[in-house]
């Protein structure tokens, strides 16, 4: 069994944020593989330093995934533009009613 002990090249946040950019993603993805294969202990994605950037890397990567740190923006239920959608349309029609039933002076 092979033991392998994972150093960090990352300067901040999680070990495996190669770019630095706050996430974990398919940008550190690609560092990674454009380095594939033989690698020095400083090369970008050689985490374990082994010497090669391989599939113990790639685990590595996978664990510490958190995916594009930058678009933390909320996606609402698409239940929520149903229900919106409907509020608005009642307001608008209990807005029209109301215009409808004021009685005009003659």
């Amino acid at each position: 069994m092979n033991n392998y002990t994972l150093t960090s090249k990352a300067t901040a946040g999680n070990p495996a944020d190669v770019n630095g950019d706050g996430g974990v993603d398919g940008a550190d993805l690609g560092i990674l593989f454009n380095n594939w294969g033989p690698a020095t202990a400083n090369t970008p994605g050689n985490f374990d330093g082994s010497g090669e950037v391989d599939g113990a890397d790639i685990a590595f990567v996978y664990n510490n995934w958190t995916g594009d740190a930058r678009s933390t923006a909320s996606v609402p239920e698409p239940a929520s533009f149903a229900s919106s959608g409907a509020g608005i349309i009642c307001a608008l029609v209990a807005r029209f009613r109301r215009r409808k039933a004021v009685p005009t002076s003659a």
